[in-house]
């Protein structure tokens, strides 16, 4: 008897190895994973999630801004309402300086407004498009927001991509 409670004791102390081995692997994998952040897709979804809020749901900043004292734009008069001054203000700022306006200038980025029948919408004689719509890009998150503009139901697409 004195035999088999040897193995077993023993047995007891490969597995609790065993166990401590796979949990420290655990521990090691994990804290790697969080010491090199997540990966670039998910950065890029995230800081385009946080940007294509601020501007379709706030008036941006300064609340008065123009296109050349915009700190962060926003065409919102009230949530997912364009106020019409502000998108044509936003269509003033240069395609250069878009992705900075809208607080990612990191990334390139591509707007666009457009009715449910997919006809374009038409600002001060000007079709609101910003930016350069994404070819070869490497990678790329798009948003779609229903919003309303000139009491008439649009879409606005925010498309945010990087080129290899």
């Amino acid at each position: 008897m004195k035999h088999k409670a040897q193995i077993s004791s023993l047995d007891l102390l490969v597995s609790l190895i065993i166990f401590t081995f796979l949990i420290l692997l655990f521990l090691h994998y994990f804290l790697s994973v969080l010491s090199f952040g997540f990966s670039p897709y998910v950065q890029m979804s995230d800081k385009g999630r946080k940007a294509a809020f601020i501007l379709f749901h706030t008036p941006g900043i300064p609340s008065n801004w123009t296109s050349s004292s915009v700190v962060r734009a926003g065409v919102a008069s009230e949530s997912n309402v364009i106020n019409y001054y502000k998108l044509e203000q936003l269509l003033d700022v240069s395609d250069d300086n878009f992705s900075s306006v809208i607080g990612i200038p990191q990334y390139d980025t591509y707007f666009r407004l457009i009715y449910y029948n997919n006809s374009p919408v038409y600002v001060g004689g000007k079709v609101a498009v910003k930016g350069n719509a994404p070819i070869n890009q490497s990678s790329e998150v798009s948003f779609v927001v229903p919003m309303i503009f000139e009491e008439k139901p649009c879409k606005a697409l925010l498309k945010i991509y990087t080129v290899s």
